[in-house]
């Protein structure tokens, strides 16, 4: 079977780059053959995997025209522009990718993939309801690497805890919250923070000596910062599936969050705490109820190894990079059928 997989993300870092570079790899392992451009001539794929959309329409419908059947994974549908002090062209942007993604999604895909639960009845209800063939795939990691043996990083303070940049912005930084009310608290706690600093994130972060921002980090070395870490604080409150989140459980750290978005679906009853928002993030609003993160927090701490035993036999079970890349092999070869 030859795949092509669009966009070309080989050169790229973020989510969607992460997850086409570790299913290629895992679809190379079941002997698929990998294609990046669409070449109107020869050779010509058997079957497109494209993530979310993308700008080049004239190859979309010269696939569909020569029959190349189309499998779109989506993602969530942007939202945060509506609030973020970003500029007219960026939110222009924003709405045109949700746009074409609709587009793609009603004329060109012939099945579809959500990466969660909450994905699909976000589309159904704010696009919605497609005909077309469609199937929920969790992302899944590597057990072996993101793991709870091995190095790991040594706090020198009573508890340390690590997030990822999320869409909030540095201002108003959940996991910042959550550190300020547990130092008021007596607890001395150390925050590690990682991803692309957005709003001035790194300067705000610089402030406050408990705090060790850390910008890019590679994926290998992800493992040993999550190791050393009580829990993990999911600021991204309306992600659609997020690699840290299953990462992070995957090293048996239970995350702290919200009962918002994709999170009660991947977390369970076992995977962490999640505690409910005082105010809906998409009108614009910070979620709130930093005090019940923060007593939830303390609870996390209390329970122990015992919950990360738990914790990493959730993602064992259900987030594991060969079942995906099997799940995504099979909906594949059913396009071609």
């Amino acid at each position: 079977m030859q795949v092509l997989l669009l966009p070309d993300f080989r050169r790229l870092t973020g989510g969607p780059a992460s997850f086409q570079r570790k299913l290629a790899e895992e679809l190379g392992r079941r002997g698929v053959q990998l294609m990046y451009e669409f070449h109107r001539k020869e050779p010509r794929p058997d079957v497109c995997l494209l993530i979310n959309a993308v700008k080049d329409w004239p190859a979309l419908w010269s696939l569909r025209k020569k029959g190349i059947p189309v499998v779109q994974r989506l993602g969530g549908l942007n939202w945060e522009h509506h609030f973020l002090p970003l500029s007219l062209l960026h939110k222009a942007r924003c709405e045109w990718a949700n746009v074409n993604t609709r587009l793609v999604r009603q004329f060109i895909a012939s099945r579809l993939v959500y990466q969660s639960e909450f994905v699909k009845s976000w589309w159904e209800s704010e696009v919605n309801v497609s005909k077309k063939a469609s199937m929920v795939i969790h992302n899944g990691v590597d057990l072996t690497c993101f793991s709870p043996d091995g190095d790991r990083y040594q706090t020198a303070r009573q508890m340390c805890f690590i997030s990822v940049e999320g869409n909030q912005g540095a201002g108003s930084s959940i996991a910042l919250e959550i550190g300020k009310e547990l130092r008021r608290k007596g607890i001395d706690c150390e925050l590690l923070m990682f991803g692309k600093p957005i709003l001035g994130a790194e300067e705000v972060y610089s402030r406050y000596e408990w705090v060790r921002f850390f910008g890019h980090v590679a994926n290998d070395q992800l493992p040993f910062y999550y190791r050393g870490a009580d829990f993990f604080v999911s600021t991204d409150v309306i992600a659609a599936c997020p690699n840290s989140v299953i990462e992070a459980m995957a090293c048996g750290v239970p995350i702290l969050g919200y009962e918002l978005g994709v999170l009660p679906e991947l977390v369970g009853k076992t995977g962490g705490i999640l505690v409910r928002a005082e105010n809906d993030p998409r009108q614009g609003k910070p979620p709130g109820n930093i005090s019940g993160l923060s007593n939830a927090a303390l609870q996390i701490l209390s329970k122990g190894v015992a919950q990360r035993s738990e914790v990493r036999a959730l993602a064992a079970a259900s987030y594991d990079i060969n079942q995906m890349a099997g799940k995504y092999y099979e909906v594949l070869s059913e396009a071609l059928a």
